[in-house]
Parts: structure tokens; sequence; C-alpha cells
């Protein structure tokens, strides 16, 4: 997981990102085959807070949908 200072100021922001991150990686792991991930994020979070409950179920979805795409 990698989650730049740049892009998301606040170490609870990124401590979130990456939380939702592993949480969706272990729920999958067991579809997903034996490989090496890189899951990076690409936009900056501006005036997004680490408690805001709603962006946190978008950031799983989008996270669980791009583990879904691992081919077998």
């Amino acid at each position: 997981m990698i989650v730049s200072k740049r892009l998301a100021r606040a170490a609870a922001l990124r401590n979130a990102v990456k939380r939702q991150g592993r949480e969706a990686f272990r729920l999958l792991a067991p579809a997903i085959p034996p490989c090496d991930l890189v899951l990076r994020l690409k936009q900056a979070l501006p005036g997004f807070g680490a408690r805001d409950g709603e962006q946190r179920k978008i950031w799983r979805a989008e996270m669980e949908a791009l583990l879904g795409r691992v081919k077998a």
C-alpha cells in the first residue's frame, strides 16, 4: 500500500485509506492468485477526513473492484 503524504496530508487519512485496502485484500485473498500487488493512491484526497464513513465505503468499493480484476 502506497499512500503518499503529498496526496493525503493527514496521517489519519493515510492510515484510513491503508486500513480499507488491507481489509479489502483480506476478504478477497482466497480468490486472488499468489502474486505481488501494489495499490497506490493516484489522486489527492482534498477535503476528506479519516472519519468520513461514506468516503470509506467508496474507497473500499473501488479497492474491491481493483482486486477483483486480478486474473487467476
